[in-house]
């Protein structure tokens, strides 16, 4: 009694499991790329016979999405523009994979008693596109530690290994550090990006440059950079100051910075004018007294001159 018990309690685990994807395992699953079609065969022995594409719901409802009457084809169907029919495979296809595709799918087929001849769950995933390595760098003493980090543009459930000049490496993380030394810095790493309807690789060499340099070396590159920073600096104040200098100059007109201009040539002084002085000017004025010269009184006739001939003139004692 207690084995029948056991063997009940096994059975009932058996048919109730369910596999990674979360339904029942008598649904076989198709992988199924978003934007590509997706068959679904279905092993369709009675072509004569309707056939139905149900998808099942969470609430235990069978959804009618596609029926193929081959009595009357032009009868109206459900989503007849997503699924379609193709009679050459007997089979039904997904036009366009989208993302609500995800699910389980039941084909049926119509007779005196309908039963399922297929049981399908469609899991999407979307394509990897533009795998790309990052790196980032920690010198250290004379040894560098790089971080590598994988990824992808576009993309779902990826996963990742790396390889070591083509050498597998036991890493299944998009991070991966690695410690080069000036010896090894050539190494190539790759990455490969993969999930169950894609993949895509990239590599990377990290150059012997960027880790090999030793701490004097350093120094000096530390120096060159500051240098180039501030001499530029230096040449642009000393240009500003001159600038303004050139400026104020220019304002005052004494200096012109065209060559070809000719500086102006001072004009002639001009000769210093005697002011002339009014009568109400010089009556105001108070003079030193002037010492005339004493001139002889004399008069009218001896300023007329003598009358008459020279010869005649008689002179006086």
């Amino acid at each position: 009694m207690c084995a029948f018990i056991c063997l009940l309690f096994l059975l009932s685990l058996h048919y109730g499991s369910t596999d990674y994807n979360g339904h029942d395992k008598e649904y076989e699953t198709i992988e199924g790329t978003i934007g590509k079609p997706l068959d679904l065969p279905a092993n369709i022995t009675k072509p004569n016979q309707k056939h139905w594409l149900r998808k099942m719901m969470d609430d235990g409802r069978r959804k009618k999405i596609l029926q193929y009457d081959p009595q009357n084809k032009n009868k109206s169907v459900f989503d007849a523009d997503l699924f379609r029919f193709n009679v050459s495979k007997m089979e039904f296809e997904i036009v366009k994979v989208q993302r609500e595709h995800e699910g389980r799918y039941i084909i049926t087929e119509d007779g005196d008693t309908e039963f399922d001849l297929a049981k399908y769950y469609i899991k999407v995933y979307e394509q990897i596109s533009r795998v790309s390595i990052g790196l980032a760098e920690n010198p250290i003493n004379e040894s560098c530690v790089i971080t590598l980090n994988c990824t992808t543009q576009e993309g779902d459930h990826v996963m990742y290994n790396w390889s070591q000049n083509q050498k597998y490496l036991k890493h299944n993380s998009s991070v991966l550090q690695v410690t080069l030394s000036p010896s090894t810095a050539n190494v190539s790493y790759t990455c490969r990006a993969s999930n169950p309807v894609s993949q895509g690789v990239s590599s990377i060499t990290p150059l012997v440059a960027r880790c090999s340099t030793t701490p004097e070396e350093r120094w000096d590159t530390l120096l060159i950079v500051v240098l180039a920073i501030l001499l530029p600096a230096l040449v642009l104040l000393v240009l500003i100051g001159k600038y303004i200098q050139v400026y104020c100059a220019t304002e005052k007109g004494s200096f012109s910075l065209d060559p070809q201009r000719p500086h102006p040539v001072p004009g002639p002084v001009p000769e210093p004018v005697q002011t002339t002085h009014t009568v109400y000017a010089t009556v105001q004025k108070v003079q030193a007294p002037v010492n005339l010269p004493t001139t002889e009184h004399c008069t009218i006739y001896e300023l007329a001159g003598p009358v008459g001939n020279q010869s005649h003139q008689t002179t006086v004692p």
